[in-house]
């Protein structure tokens, strides 16, 4: 199954419209894994034109790199991968605020 890792952040992002990235930004972040939420069935159903490859390649292609340069501009010293639902920043445009699983779809 090719999830699309080959494609690089920026051709993956110019395929998604300002709204659409926003729409996946506020669907990722309030659907923390640890309250028993899975953000993949949201974005599935919200983004039915999309295949699970460009679901997929989005979030791992752009947002997280998004995230994970945020976290790092914010306090290069403390910076936790392992840390994806804690509070970063609220008052950047992209509130940083996700939850991380590698359980898509349930696969």
């Amino acid at each position: 199954m090719d999830l699309g890792f080959g494609d690089m952040g920026e051709v993956v992002a110019e395929k998604w419209t300002e709204d659409n990235e926003q729409l996946f930004d506020e669907i990722v972040y309030s659907n923390h894994v640890s309250s028993g939420r899975n953000f993949w069935n949201h974005l599935a159903v919200e983004f039915p034109s999309r295949s699970n490859q460009e679901i997929v390649s989005y979030y791992f292609n752009v947002f997280m790199l998004r995230r994970r340069t945020e976290q790092n501009r914010l306090d290069p010293t403390s910076a936790d991968s392992d840390d994806d639902e804690s509070p970063e920043c609220d008052s950047e445009p992209r509130k940083l605020h996700n939850s991380c699983s590698y359980e898509i779809w349930g696969r």
